[in-house]
């Protein structure tokens, strides 16, 4: 695979440009085997043995390539296989996260393959802080409860696995616990004759076939950011939706969806994109395009077909380019619910440098040497006038360097900073530690290849990093030292980062408010092109032909954003304006829905006012408590918590 790790163009790996192959392939064997076992399951029973599998995974893979799970369309035709099992995705376990599936689980319904979940929660009683472990007893039984409505309302099998600390069990091994399995296998036994449908009216399509067009480094990993944090945000939204693989649309009854979300589908063949402008042209389904739709695919790279399937004329602007739009339309019914923030900047009066910047024992590689031998090919750095020169190449799609030194209290600081590498465009970051270690992080920074770069930031533009655990209002001075993170080092080769002048500033702070979303940077651009069929509502930061664009009302609205990413409000937004139903309007609750149930899951808990696409009379689906009845009702929820309802019409 390591020709995969230096794609052209930008990430993007196709048969016309390089080897005349995509990217190789390990799969193939392991589902041959699959399949050749479940035959001989059938042979040696006579066809009685059910026979299943730990397979289709799609979220929380990465590379996806090298995952083993992209050739589920043909398991799903095989008659061998019975069912699949997947567990919960590790990483959104937490109270408050939405507790997705690592499977696309209406993929398998649609292709009339039975589906379990492995509920492996891990509660309270697991003694390591791991695989979204909870802290309490409320936590584990929230966590159980969301689990178990994700079945529910998916309709999917469920079974719980206790591998407990160090797989001798006990994860469960409490009375409340097992004392809610129990009332909640009460509820899945009565309700399995019960008729329900799904209430989705969003679909989210989703492709395999596109991860074997992306290069290992920085391309899978902005798929996989895609996938993941687009996803975070249509589960904020307060309305259902289902999945569907790119491949199954020419197959599947849309007629219910109002919104077709196009995910991760950089690949498409040209009698793909000629399906979704059928779809597009025929005004049933708003549409959102991310990134670069059927950019490549089986017939190459092609900007014809980007524009066939969305309806945009384009262009292919840049290789790399920074991971933030910034919203001009700010009063357009699509943006204006996003949140304001303030960007501050520095009108400088006065300098003074920061001593110790160029002693190359100040500075320090946070990784040990196993990791070092394993991922990098190179790591070292010299002093140079008033700074460092650091070069390193590595299969990361990150790195940083860490220096040690004080910073005195001030307005500001400032820095020259020049990026070298085999891609046009990096992303920096820098991050400052405050006199309790505390991490800070500024603006993220897209530094072109070879160009000098002046940063002047306010210290009032520094915020709290993603990644840290510790979250202070504002530094605490003097500063303890600083790092550097590079990303999109995907294909970049040897890397070289200049850094001079470290000094810190006094003059006036001055803030602007801004609506912008996304972060880091990704490849190739390739953006809508401004015109009279396109309403622009914002741009790529530092690329002003990388536009964000618009056009139609209701189902034929259409939202094509070239960046890998869209948040909640924006979304939502685009729901209300196809006249999906949303449950609940607050964007921290997690909301999943089926014809009969609806499941609430809160962190902070509180009032919430929950709608219905019609009058009914609801009450508590475990405990038979009646809840009131209308087509909308007001409850407090607890903390921490997940709510069931079950639902039945009543007359209007």
């Amino acid at each position: 695979l390591a020709d995969a790790q230096s794609p052209e163009p930008g990430t993007l790996k196709t048969i016309t440009l390089e080897t005349g192959e995509v990217v190789p392939d390990l799969t193939g064997e392991w589902d041959a085997a699959i399949e050749y076992f479940g035959r001989l399951a059938k042979q040696a029973t006579g066809g009685r043995a059910l026979y299943g599998v730990y397979y289709g995974y799609f979220m929380g893979v990465l590379p996806q390539s090298q995952g083993g799970h992209l050739d589920l369309l043909r398991l799903l035709k095989s008659p061998y296989l019975d069912y699949f099992v997947a567990p919960y995705d590790y990483g959104n376990r937490l109270m408050g996260e939405d507790g997705r599936l690592r499977s696309l689980v209406n993929v398998f319904n649609l292709a009339g393959k039975a589906h379990i979940i492995e509920a492996d929660t891990r509660t309270h009683l697991h003694p390591r802080e791991e695989h979204g472990r909870v802290a309490n007893l409320t936590e584990s039984l929230a966590a159980l409860r969301r689990e178990f409505s994700t079945a529910l309302v998916e309709h999917t099998g469920y079974w719980y696995v206790d591998f407990g600390p160090d797989s001798v069990g006990g994860w469960f091994d409490h009375p409340e616990i097992m004392s809610t399995i129990k009332s909640l296998y009460g509820t899945a036994e009565r309700v399995l004759a019960v008729p329900r449908r799904s209430a989705a009216e969003v679909a989210l399509v989703c492709d395999l076939d596109s991860a074997y067009y992306l290069a290992d480094g920085e391309g899978m990993l902005t798929a996989y950011k895609l996938i993941m944090d687009t996803t975070t945000e249509l589960y904020r939204t307060g309305a259902p939706f289902d999945e569907i693989l790119l491949p199954q649309l020419a197959q599947a009854d849309l007629s219910r969806y109002r919104v077709l979300v196009f995910l991760n589908t950089t690949a498409m063949s040209n009698e793909q994109a000629a399906l979704v402008q059928r779809l597009r042209e025929s005004g049933k389904h708003a549409m959102v395009f991310l990134w670069a739709p059927g950019y490549t695919g089986p017939d190459g790279l092609s900007l014809q077909r980007v524009q066939q399937a969305t309806g945009f004329q384009v262009a292919q602007t840049a290789l790399h380019a920074s991971g933030r739009m910034a919203v001009t339309a700010t009063e357009d019914r699509l943006t204006r619910d996003l949140p304001a923030e303030e960007q501050s900047a520095i009108e400088t009066t006065g300098t003074a440098p920061v001593s110790g910047f160029d002693v190359a024992a100040n500075w320090s590689n946070p990784r040990s040497k196993v990791y070092m031998d394993d991922h990098y090919a190179q790591f070292d750095f010299r002093p140079a006038a008033q700074g460092l020169t650091w070069t390193f190449q590595t299969v990361d799609a990150w790195s940083d360097l860490h220096w040690a030194g004080e910073i005195a209290a001030a307005d500001g600081l400032g820095l020259d900073v020049r990026a070298t590498s085999g891609l046009p465009q990096l992303g920096l970051r820098v991050v400052i530690k405050d006199a309790d270690m505390a991490e800070f992080v500024s603006p993220a920074e897209s530094l072109g290849r070879g160009e000098w770069r002046q940063l002047r930031y306010p210290f009032a533009a520094f915020t709290n990093a993603p990644w840290a655990k510790v979250r202070p209002a504002k530094p605490a001075f003097p500063l303890k030292g600083m790092k550097f993170v590079l990303d999109g080092l995907g294909g970049a080769g040897a890397v070289t980062l200049d850094l001079r002048g470290l000094c810190t500033l006094t003059g006036r702070v001055v803030t602007t408010p801004l609506r912008r979303f996304g972060e880091g940077t990704f490849g190739p651009l390739v953006a809508p092109v401004a015109g009279p069929n396109a309403t622009v509502l914002g741009h790529v930061e530092g690329r002003p032909e990388g536009l964000l664009v618009r056009r139609g009302v209701g189902t034929s609205l259409v939202l094509y954003c070239p960046v890998p990413y869209l948040p909640r409000e924006v979304l939502a937004a685009v729901l209300d304006e196809a006249g999906v139903h949303r449950f609940d309007a607050d964007g921290a609750d997690i909301v999943r829905a089926d014809s009969r149930f609806v499941s609430i899951h809160t962190k902070a808990g509180g009032a919430r006012r929950l709608s219905f696409p019609r009058p009914v009379a609801a009450c508590d689906a475990v405990s038979g408590q009646s809840l009131g009845q209308g087509q909308s009702l007001e409850l407090t929820l607890p903390a921490n918590s997940t709510t069931i309802l079950e639902t039945t019409d009543v007359e209007r």
